[in-house]
């Protein structure tokens, strides 16, 4: 997991704003409350799969949760650290997965609605 520079304020938001705690926060991830307070600490950030359910679930982006690309500096400028951001996807591979997984669950509501109707 890449390391943040700073607290994660967006995300410990957008989970007050939800009335969870760390804890709930967590079964939602699939990660332990331990993960989640890092995650806020800004110790480290989510893997893909649980940045996904994140995303999902407060239906924002992982900008919109305080998540920004590893290799930039608070100043823009790039680190010269060559494994930062390693373990993390691009933005738009983490956008693609959310679009997919948005069409699947769609299909299975409308699998459902048929089943209701016939």
């Amino acid at each position: 997991m890449a390391k943040q520079s700073r607290h994660n304020i967006l995300l410990w938001e957008a989970r007050a704003r939800h009335c969870l705690t760390q804890s709930q926060l967590a079964e939602i991830a699939d990660v332990t409350p331990k993960t989640v307070q890092r995650w806020e600490s800004g110790k480290s950030t989510p893997r893909a799969y649980s940045l996904q359910k994140l995303c999902m679930y407060f239906n924002d982006t992982p900008e919109g949760l305080g998540f920004h690309n590893p290799r930039e500096e608070e100043d823009g400028e790039q680190t010269n650290d060559p494994g930062a951001g390693s373990s993390q996807h691009s933005t738009f591979s983490i956008h693609l997965i959310l679009l997919i997984a948005g069409g699947i669950v769609m299909l299975g509501v409308i699998a459902a609605v048929l089943r209701l109707l016939q």
